[in-house]
């Protein structure tokens, strides 16, 4: 194996300008004994080093520098014309083998096991590790060919119009800007969402807010599907307001063509049902409670799913919005 491929066991919370804040962040969570479905990152290295050996960077910089904010036309089009660079050209042969032969141990023996494909983005140099929802994430990836593929849309991701935009908002230098795809086993959600260990709303640090719907947790973290709200006493862990809303549409597995997810309607017998019990709310509550204490007390955004009865933890992030 090469060394542009890391498994989580061997990040940290600490390397975020190398695996992106999300990388970081699953390889903490991994290495402190969380259950994190298996995966690894691609070093946001490998980004540049496939600029810089197909010969891309010098095109990209060159269509970059008639990027203009107020021009949205202008940058959809130039942002259209740099992913599609990026998406036709050949990744280079010792990046492919690298991810290949992580991804087999990932799946030893089908050679097809469904990952995610998430990505995880830093810029260098600025000590911004997050950009929430800028960027793409695929899931029910199956098969050599169609990861790899995959890594580049990822990269691609960095170049589409809202990210672009974001950043001419904030100043921030577009080849500052790295992408470390993230490859983890597909967790095949019941329901998912996020849990946050204090409520972002009062801003009080008694209590936790959980989000959740069912299926993936794209439809919540999205934040344009009706979802199931939960508040938490975190003393106790008990249940101290919910709010069962007839949910509409979850994000599954696209059985139709076999691989990545579609939205579907619920079907009415489970619109109205609540997508966690009190046992799972519990068991939730006690896990973040333990994400919050490892990252010394900050209140963390969690992103979780349950998977027949098993509960895995998908992100954390400290919450941003907290005074």
């Amino acid at each position: 194996m090469g060394n542009f491929v890391t498994p989580f066991d061997m990040i940290g919370a600490s390397d975020a300008e190398q695996y992106g804040g999300k990388g970081a962040n699953l390889g903490e969570l991994t290495r402190a004994g969380f259950r994190v479905p298996r995966g690894f990152c691609l070093k946001a290295d490998a980004y540049q080093y496939f600029l810089e050996k197909s010969g891309l960077e010098p095109r990209i910089r060159d269509l970059a520098s008639n990027l203009v904010g107020r021009d949205l036309d202008g940058v959809t089009r130039i942002t259209a014309q740099i992913q599609g660079l990026i998406i036709k050209t050949p990744i280079p042969p010792d990046v492919r083998a690298d991810v290949a032969d992580y991804y087999y141990l990932i799946s030893p023996v089908s050679k097809a096991t469904a990952v995610a494909v998430r990505s995880s983005n830093s810029a260098l140099a600025t000590g911004i590790t997050s950009f929430p929802g800028m960027m793409d994430t695929f899931y029910y990836i199956q098969g050599e060919d169609s990861v790899l593929q995959t890594v580049k849309h990822c990269w691609a991701s960095l170049w589409n119009t809202r990210a672009v935009m974001d950043r001419i908002h904030r100043g921030v230098d577009h080849f500052a800007m790295r992408i470390a795809p993230v490859i983890q086993e597909m967790i095949g959600a019941d329901s998912a969402g996020v849990i946050f260990t204090a409520n972002p709303v009062n801003q009080s640090r008694d209590e936790m807010a959980v989000d959740a719907n069912w299926g993936l947790g794209e439809s919540v973290v999205s934040g344009n599907r009706p979802t199931d709200f939960f508040l938490l006493d975190k003393a106790s862990l008990s249940v101290k307001k919910r709010f069962i809303n007839r949910k509409t549409h979850m994000v599954v597995w696209d059985e139709s063509s076999g691989t990545g997810s579609r939205v579907v309607e619920i079907p009415p017998a489970r619109a109205d049902q609540p997508t966690l019990d009190d046992h799972q709310l519990k068991e939730l509550g006690a896990v973040a409670l333990r994400v919050e204490s490892h990252y010394g007390g900050v209140p963390q955004d969690v992103e979780w799913a349950f998977q027949k009865g098993e509960l895995f933890l998908l992100q954390t992030r400290k919450i941003s919005t907290l005074k």
